[in-house]
């Protein structure tokens, strides 16, 4: 029992050692850097976007392929979309009947809402490995712990991203390939790799910045 009190006073050490070497956490801790964004017309638009499964909107001015954060002014709902293509309307966005759904807008509706490009997520990653190798990931591929891949939440598998950590400065490439960045604030997921090209291998976590790449 004694053994066990002291390691768990251990960890908790270590882990507060660890949250103080983390640079600018006060600013982004697992959160979006949001581009130019306003106010729009959110309209239901069905099939066009994408479908009654899928989280998608367009808009007058982010490029096709970038993603958004669409949130409803009157239910204060917002969720995570990937732009498909760039409407006509300056003050209108159409979201899938997916993203309707989630923002409680109906399909005869129409709701004012605030559309935000995100730039990029800043917060904490991990790298899974050994346990892990050989194993299917969620996209049905067979996780390589020396492949240039990571675990993301939400954008579509084989979008490739930028990983940058922010105490090395050194970036790598990765494409997504399976689900991941589940525990509270983390963003991604990364193979022992990855971490190894931006430097966090031996450390296990650290703050990055990713940015998911239009072409590759």
């Amino acid at each position: 029992m004694r053994t066990c009190v002291v390691a768990f006073i251990l960890s908790i050490v270590a882990f507060v050692a660890g949250c103080a070497y983390f640079p600018h956490t006060s600013i982004y801790w697992g959160g979006f850097e949001l581009g130019a964004a306003g106010d729009a017309e959110l309209l239901w638009d069905g099939e066009a976007s994408g479908g009654a499964k899928t989280l998608t909107v367009t808009h007058p001015t982010i490029a096709p392929g970038g993603f958004a954060r669409v949130t409803n002014r009157d239910t204060g709902r917002a969720l995570i979309a990937r732009v498909i293509a760039q409407g006509a309307d300056a003050d209108t966005s159409r979201i899938s009947a997916g993203a309707a759904a989630r923002l409680g807008i109906g399909q005869d509706d129409r709701s004012s809402g605030y559309v935000e490009e995100i730039v990029a997520q800043v917060g904490p990653a991990s790298w899974y490995g050994k346990a892990f190798h050989g194993r299917p990931t969620a996209s049905g591929e067979t996780y390589d712990q020396n492949a240039m891949t990571a675990a993301h939440r939400f954008l579509p598998f084989g979008t490739w991203v930028r990983i940058t950590a922010e105490a090395t400065g050194r970036s790598a490439v990765a494409r997504i390939n399976d689900r991941g960045g589940f525990i509270k604030g983390r963003v991604i997921d990364v193979s022992k790799r990855v971490a190894e090209r931006v430097g966090f291998r031996d450390r296990g976590i650290a703050i990055v910045r990713v940015e998911a790449l239009r072409d590759r």
